[in-house]
């Protein structure tokens, strides 16, 4: 004799999410491949957002690391990416005094032109 289950619609959802999270859990994750530090010119351009052609000139006069393999130019994905901390600036905070005496000089500009227009 077969023993029938009756299943409300609720219950079947939650049986079969549970079996689909089980599933989900229980697959194997891939493993990252580590990304080569060699890379290209395009490649730099994608990093540091400047064009090819700037990104030239910055190795023309040796501003930027780079290394030649034959004729290729070739970069270490690390030292550019040390190189962009480097290059970028952080903003300069002003205190109240600063902005008032900024903001004063700027002021007596404005008067010194319209006094001469």
């Amino acid at each position: 004799m077969q023993t029938i289950y009756q299943i409300d619609k609720n219950d079947l959802t939650e049986v079969i999410s549970a079996i689909v999270r089980d599933a989900i859990n229980n697959i194997p994750k891939p493993k990252e491949e580590p990304r080569p530090d060699r890379i290209d010119i395009d490649d730099v351009s994608l990093i540091t957002g400047l064009k090819v052609p700037q990104i030239y000139k910055l190795t023309h006069r040796s501003e930027i690391p780079f290394k030649k393999f034959g004729k290729r130019l070739v970069f270490s994905r690390r030292e550019i990416l040390q190189w962009v901390e480097h290059q970028t600036k952080q903003p300069i905070k002003r205190t109240a005094v600063e902005e008032g005496i900024s903001a004063s000089a700027e002021a007596r500009q404005r008067r010194a032109k319209h006094a001469q227009a």
